[in-house]
């Protein structure tokens, strides 16, 4: 997708379990009720993974 659109739109996913492998992927953000209810955390799963943090961003989008 994000070759075929060329910019064009964000890749968002909405599937609560697969938001920490979705931003690995490069999902430009998640659509969903746990990062509503707990922004604090969404972010710094996000903040987490673009600095490479992969394993902190796993253990929260595990709710470690």
């Amino acid at each position: 997708l994000r070759l075929r659109l060329n910019g064009r739109a964000g890749i968002y996913e909405g599937v609560d379990p697969l938001a920490f492998p979705s931003f690995c992927l490069g999902a430009d953000g998640w659509v969903a009720g746990p990062g509503n209810m707990i922004p604090e955390l969404a972010v710094e799963m996000w903040r987490r993974v673009g600095a490479g943090d992969l394993e902190a961003a796993r253990r929260l989008g595990a709710g470690e």
